[in-house]
C-alpha cells in the first residue's frame, strides 16, 4: 500500500520533497488511515505534517473522544496536532445555513488559519 500511495504521489506531482503538509484528521478510519500512510512516507519525502481536528460541537461526548483519539495518535507518532472547535450549532442558528454549509465554512476557515499558523512558524525556524 506505501508504495502504491508513494507512487501515486509522485506521478501526479501531489507532494514535492520537503513539502509541509496539513491533514484534516476527523479520527474516523479513512483519515487515520491517511496519517498512518503519509507518516510512513514522510521520511522518504522529508516531509513535515501538522494535524488539524476540528470539532463541530454538534456530537457531544462522542465529538470530544474523537479528539482525544486524533490527539493520541498523533502524539503516538510524533506528528504537530492543532484541535480547532467550531460552534457549528451556533453558527447555523446565526446564519440560516444548513449544518453541512456551516460545518464546511468552519473547515475552510480553520484550515486557512492553521496554513498561516504553520507558514509563520516555518518562516521562523529558518531564521
Amino acid at each position: 500500500m506505501k508504495n502504491k500511495v508513494l507512487n501515486f504521489i509522485n506521478k501526479n506531482k501531489i507532494l514535492q520533497y520537503g513539502d509541509s503538509v496539513i491533514l484534516g484528521v476527523s479520527g474516523g478510519a479513512d483519515s487515520i488511515c491517511m496519517l498512518y500512510l503519509l507518516k510512513d512516507i514522510s521520511s522518504e519525502m522529508n516531509l513535515t505534517l501538522y494535524v488539524v481536528h476540528i470539532n463541530h460541537h454538534i456530537r457531544g461526548k462522542q465529538a470530544q473522544h474523537d479528539a482525544d483519539y486524533v490527539k493520541d495518535v498523533c502524539r503516538k507518532l510524533n506528528v504537530d496536532f492543532k484541535q480547532i472547535d467550531a460552534d457549528v450549532p451556533l453558527m447555523v442558528k446565526q446564519t440560516g445555513m444548513t449544518e453541512e454549509e456551516a460545518g464546511r465554512q468552519a473547515r475552510y476557515k480553520a484550515f486557512f488559519e492553521r496554513a498561516i499558523e504553520v507558514k509563520i512558524k516555518e518562516k521562523n525556524k529558518t531564521k
